[in-house]
């Protein structure tokens, strides 16, 4: 669906025509590193799927409500990330021994 031009810059040489390649694009979208990707269309199944996975900045002709919905999309994915980042650095819980239980016995021994 890409080619290259002598100067090596790419570009789409073929539009999406089934759901596998609109998947695959909407993959390229998501791994580009430049943003140099763009949809231009108005499609609004598209422009919902470009939305959901965060390239709504790649979108030129979003109307309001899904303009409105990327930034809730970014809330959501910011939060995600401190989550994350917070969850990642939070220390290790504490095993859990017999003592802890209170019990002076290990869990699994119950009948005695």
């Amino acid at each position: 669906m890409f080619a290259y031009t002598a100067d090596g810059h790419c570009y789409v040489s073929k539009q999406p025509s089934n759901a596998a390649e609109m998947h695959r694009m909407i993959q390229a979208f998501e791994v580009q590193d430049v943003g140099c990707i763009r949809y231009k269309g108005s499609n609004r199944v598209v422009q919902i799927k470009l939305v959901a996975c965060g390239e709504a900045e790649q979108c030129d002709q979003l109307d309001g409500d899904l303009v409105a919905l990327s930034k809730e999309v970014a809330a959501d994915r910011a939060l995600q990330a401190t989550a994350i980042a917070t969850t990642a650095s939070a220390p290790a819980p504490a095993p859990v021994t017999p003592s802890a239980l209170g019990t002076g016995r290990a869990w699994w021994r119950f009948w005695d």
